[in-house]
């Protein structure tokens, strides 16, 4: 008894999360509610995963209710698209810009849907750190799309000893890229941020480099994420470190591609191009600014807007542009 005494004073003396223990008190989870990412869940959260396009809502949503239902954890879903919808609307107003016949002139921009799933309920960094050693440990998150893909997928090239390939596909599990992050609902100027060291390497090989830009803001107009990812299991260099590399043109990936080509596609028109790589997608921008609410960036977003710009094939779908303020990530 003395001895289970001390192990639980042991443990308790560790701040070991509870994640899973009998004692835990359950997660709310009601299929029927929201649970939007506030101020108040948490001045540190843990980025989960990224979801993009119209079906970005749901598969957000039930990913949210796994972490809560499966996991008892306090999962919460940020919608990025509306608050910079708001905030570009917010922006515009200030101009006061009219119509030939006095009218107020709308504003018409296409941004992306948007939503990340975070894990909440951290009051600062540390903490959010130690209990992300938890989750990148989760099992795959069972969501339902029909018809479509819910997650990233990744193809694995097997080499096997006759010089066989054997090719598997799975769904890429989103926990272990999970990273600690401040809450995206509370204001930057609030919180200290840190770019992702990881930048420089995604993109030390890239010409058009946004972290060459001196100035701290750009405009983002467009974003190419990938579906899958290809990896070799002989490959002895981590994938993500050779993802850019220019020593063979099959190691950039198609997203990574697609932005170089419209950075250079863009700077053939004159604009003053940028790409930036991530490990999830590559981001175009267009332009250096020294402010968020500076004039020339204003100009530069409806030059931009009213571009228009077609595939080889005359397709314009796709190539629509947006023009978001960025903070220019520093690593």
């Amino acid at each position: 008894m003395r001895k289970f005494i001390r192990f639980a004073l042991f443990a308790a003396a560790l701040g070991v999360w509870a994640t899973t223990t009998l004692a835990a008190p359950r997660v709310e989870t009601d299929p029927k509610k929201e649970y939007p990412c506030t101020p108040d869940s948490g001045a540190w959260m843990i980025c989960v995963h990224e979801f993009r396009g119209q079906d970005s809502g749901e598969l957000a949503r039930q990913l949210a209710l796994v972490i809560r239902q499966r996991d008892n954890l306090p999962a919460y879903v940020f919608n990025f698209t509306e608050i910079q919808r708001e905030k570009m609307k917010a922006e515009w107003s200030h101009l006061g810009k009219l119509n030939p016949d006095g009218t107020k002139r709308d504003l018409h921009v296409n941004i992306p849907e948007e939503r990340v799933v975070l894990i909440g309920g951290f009051a600062d960094m540390d903490a959010a750190t130690t209990a992300l050693k938890t989750v990148k440990k989760l099992a795959l998150p069972q969501l339902r799309l029909p018809g479509k893909y819910a997650l990233d997928r990744i193809t694995v090239m097997d080499v096997k000893g006759d010089g066989k390939v054997e090719i598997t596909e799975a769904e890429m599990n989103p926990f272990p890229t999970s990273f600690a992050a401040p809450n995206p609902s509370i204001p930057h100027q609030q919180v200290a941020r840190k770019a992702d060291p990881f930048l420089k390497t995604l993109n030390e090989n890239e010409d058009f480099s946004l972290l060459a830009n001196p100035k701290p803001w750009t405009l983002a107009v467009k974003e190419y994420v990938g579906d899958s990812r290809v990896v070799s299991r002989t490959d002895s260099t981590p994938f993500l470190e050779s993802l850019f590399k220019k020593k063979s043109g099959d190691s950039l990936n198609a997203t990574a591609l697609q932005a170089h080509e419209l950075a250079r596609v863009l700077r053939s028109l004159k604009f003053d191009a940028y790409v930036l790589h991530t490990r999830r997608s590559s981001l175009v921008a267009v332009g250096g600014f020294g402010a968020e609410n500076d004039q020339d960036m204003q100009k530069a977003a409806e030059k931009l807007l009213q571009l228009k710009l077609q595939t080889m094939d005359g397709r314009a779908q796709g190539l629509d542009l947006f023009a978001v303020p960025m903070e220019i990530p520093r690593p």
